[in-house]
């Protein structure tokens, strides 16, 4: 890798995007919490609508 600023730069880039991806998975898999999510908002859903069915 270069030496110079433009490799300087490039590792400053790596360390962040890193360090931002370290972030994202914190506290678990972002599949299952998508999948909470989902569950979550699929419950309120059928919530609402039998609410406006009685």
């Amino acid at each position: 890798m270069d030496v110079g600023s433009e490799g300087n730069e490039i590792r400053k880039k790596a360390k962040a995007l890193g360090m931002v991806a370290k972030k994202a998975i914190e506290g678990g898999s972002s599949h299952n919490n998508m999948t909470l999510l989902i569950q979550d908002l699929l419950e309120l859903a059928n919530a609402g609508s039998q609410r406006l069915s009685t």
